[in-house]
């Protein structure tokens, strides 16, 4: 891949598809140009499981469920499956990373997800709306993440849930920071990947008053 900072993640995700190299990570990280068996892997896969037995342990029995970033829409497929009221929020109109790909999905399914445009500050709904927002791997590409994760607390109802998933998390902001922007496969080329102390998530979600219930 070329070494540039301004292709988007779009065109960083269709450059890797077409590319031998990046084979296995396109597979293991559910983008593949197959959005029907992206979809289908993540319903069944370890990670979601282990998402719902976290839904169920917390005893949420409402199922109007935020998909906060929701991509190419595998995450939004999978609760819908689950039969929850699922609002998928993404910034890119992108027919494989973005509405258009959850879009497809939801037609090609038949599923009932309400899909809106994002911008990625603010979260188009009213307080207390949800009882449960979700994002994967979404925090640390925020311009803010306090100001996002107090979002995610002003449209939660009161005894709602937050659930974040695979964010990158560092020892230090030193050495193990230079070291990830070092390996991290797609950073050179796409250079928005960030990774922070867990601290500096804990404290986003404390400062957002929600309780911190697992790590």
């Amino acid at each position: 891949m070329e070494n540039k900072y301004d292709l988007s993640w779009e065109e960083i995700v269709y450059e890797m598809q077409n590319l031998p190299a990046f084979s296995g990570i396109i597979n293991d990280w559910f983008l593949t140009m197959n959005l029907e068996d992206n979809c289908s892997r993540y319903y069944k896969s370890p990670e979601f499981r282990e998402v719902m037995d976290i839904i169920k342990k917390e005893g949420v029995n409402s199922v109007r469920i935020l998909d906060l970033a929701a991509s190419n829409g595998m995450t939004s497929y999978s609760f819908a499956k689950n039969n929850f009221d699922v609002h998928a929020l993404e910034s890119s109109p992108s027919r494989i990373v973005g509405r258009g790909a959850i879009e497809y999905i939801k037609d090609k399914f038949g599923l009932d997800i309400k899909v809106k445009q994002f911008n990625d500050r603010t979260i188009p709904y009213e307080d207390n709306f949800f009882d449960i927002v979700f994002e994967r791997q979404f925090l640390h590409h925020t311009f803010s993440m306090e100001d996002m994760v107090k979002e995610a607390g002003r449209v939660l109802r009161p005894g709602g849930l937050f659930i974040a998933i695979r964010e990158h998390v560092l020892d230090n902001h030193g050495h193990a920071l230079k070291k990830f922007y070092r390996i991290h496969p797609i950073h050179r080329t796409y250079g928005h990947e960030r990774a922070f102390k867990l601290t500096y998530y804990t404290d986003a979600i404390n400062s957002a008053g929600m309780n911190l219930l697992h790590i």
